[in-house]
């Protein structure tokens, strides 16, 4: 028999202000919808029972993809489909991008959305690293017409707890366009090809100076914590290094050490640090264009 969902009043606001209203009247049982990938689940299969749902979908310019002058905005509705196939985003934002065709199945990816992904709170949230290593600000609507920018380092608070607590809501993140010359990857770890969260993801982005010579690197990590988060001692490490294979590997050693992983269903939490270090590693050694050297290094090693 299929599960059906629980009663719940529905209210279509047609303006920011007037959705903090009613989630400030109604207090913690109303929940903001989106795309409800996440939060229909949670009521028909895991005991959600909220009380109200107020449909972002009727505020307008909440679904915009903005070029701006220090770099570009994406609004909260934007969906993870519009995400992954906008060009904007292809070459100066890759990782985010890829990220984004990343998650779920072409059905999810046309209702999901960016604030859905990030509000969640989840560890595993697919476009948290890509963020955190662009450097984005979350912009966070509060009753009143306070508007706060939020460094995505500082947004998430634990797992499933985000600065969008209940009377909030996330209007859209801004991200600064990339320091010249920085590419960016994400490389998502998961035993299904799709359908299915990250066991480990992992974002870089690396500029390079003098051929191989690391100028600045950024590394977030997903799904291995309580919070996304930055490794910030493997960054330090590989400014000004020439990246060669062993490098890479001990970039992800440190990015490893920066993890607090816990052992699910999914994987244990060796088996995450250890791909920590892979995906690290394979994934600096992509950007800079000589991972056919790790690979082959690697395939010596195993013999």
């Amino acid at each position: 028999m299929r599960n059906r969902l629980p009663g719940f009043d529905y209210l279509e606001p047609r303006s920011v202000e007037d959705a903090l209203a009613v989630l400030n009247r109604l207090g913690p049982g109303a929940k903001p919808l989106a795309g409800g990938t996440d939060l229909l689940v949670a009521m028909r299969m895991k005991g959600a029972r909220p009380k109200a749902l107020v449909n972002l979908k009727t505020i307008p310019g909440l679904d915009a993809i903005e070029t701006r002058r220090e770099g570009l905005y994406i609004g909260t509705l934007v969906t993870m489909q519009a995400l992954a196939d906008e060009p904007r985003l292809t070459d100066r934002f890759t990782c985010l991008s890829q990220a984004a065709g990343a998650v779920g199945s072409w059905q999810v990816r046309n209702r999901a959305t960016i604030g859905g992904n990030l509000c969640n709170g989840a560890p595993s949230a697919e476009t948290a690293p890509p963020l955190l290593v662009l450097g984005a600000k979350a912009h966070v609507a509060e009753p009143g017409g306070v508007r706060r920018h939020v460094d995505l380092d500082g947004f998430f608070r634990g797992p499933g707890a985000t600065e969008c607590s209940a009377g909030k809501l996330l209007l859209g993140v801004e991200i600064p366009t990339p320091p010249e010359g920085m590419r960016s990857i994400y490389i998502k770890h998961s035993p299904r090809k799709a359908m299915d969260i990250a066991v480990v993801g992992v974002a870089a982005g690396l500029a390079l100076h003098d051929g191989c010579r690391v100028r600045e690197a950024r590394i977030a990590l997903g799904a291995v914590a309580p919070v996304p988060l930055r490794a910030r001692e493997a960054e330090a490490y590989l400014v000004d290094r020439l990246l060669t294979p062993e490098v890479a590997r001990e970039a992800g050693r440190l990015a490893a050490r920066s993890a607090k992983p816990i052992s699910d269903v999914r994987a244990s939490a060796e088996y995450r640090l250890e791909m920590i270090e892979v995906l690290v590693a394979r994934a600096l050694m992509t950007l800079a264009g000589t991972e056919g050297v790790f690979e082959r290094e690697r395939d010596e090693t195993l013999g």
